[in-house]
């Protein structure tokens, strides 16, 4: 299967929802086109100058605002993982480069006591930082992508676990971080990453 590539300097993880300004000529060109056709395109982690093998295929929800520039707002949800076999340089016909690509599966299911431990490990971060802790109604599925954006984690650190098959491999990784993180790096990385994830339109700026 081929679709259109979109990297970024950002990790998205299976069925989140991820909104988007676009404002570079070639992107929004293939986002028109992948609105007009349906097709999907995918965004691969840009990490150290390099487009990363696995990434997130995404679809257009909406269009949410456009601009007299020829900028918009789109929503979008990642739909599946997939794996790059090769990337096609620039294609002139959607005018951006092009994946070859194949389905990236991994382990959605969890075992009920490593979530709640998981958790709880996360509730005594959160109390003492004075964030709102998390309530678990069983409903987390899977945990690991629901908190995967809201522990501070690097860059390099969510491919690390976007990348695990296994949820409970998953699971161990972030107890293991949560378990690491000194108080000097609690209010760095934890507070000022929940800030920064406000819902808003990201204005990311794609490599080069």
């Amino acid at each position: 299967m081929q679709i259109p590539l979109f990297p970024l300097r950002l990790v998205v993880f299976p069925e989140e929802k991820l909104n988007l300004h676009i404002f570079e000529p070639r992107y929004l060109n293939m986002i028109q086109d992948c609105m007009e056709s349906g097709q999907s395109f995918g965004i691969p982690a840009f990490i150290e100058n390099k487009v990363m093998k696995v990434g997130a295929e995404m679809r257009v929800v909406e269009l949410v605002n456009t601009y007299e520039n020829g900028e918009f707002d789109i929503k979008t949800q990642a739909v599946g993982l997939f794996e790059l076999d090769a990337i096609t340089k620039y294609d002139s016909q959607v005018r951006c480069d092009i994946g070859d690509i194949q389905p990236y599966i991994i382990d959605m299911d969890q075992e009920e006591q490593e979530v709640k431990d998981l958790i709880q490990k996360v509730n005594i971060l959160f109390k003492s930082l004075s964030v709102n802790e998390i309530e678990y109604s069983g409903i987390l599925k899977p945990i690991s992508f629901a908190l995967g954006h809201l522990l501070g984690l690097s860059l390099k650190q969510e491919y690390e676990l976007l990348c695990l098959k296994k949820e409970s491999a998953r699971i161990k990784y972030l107890s293991q971080y949560v378990e690491g993180i000194t108080p000097e790096e609690k209010v760095k990385d934890v507070v000022m990453r929940k800030i920064n994830l406000n819902g808003h339109f990201k204005n990311v700026i794609p490599p080069m």
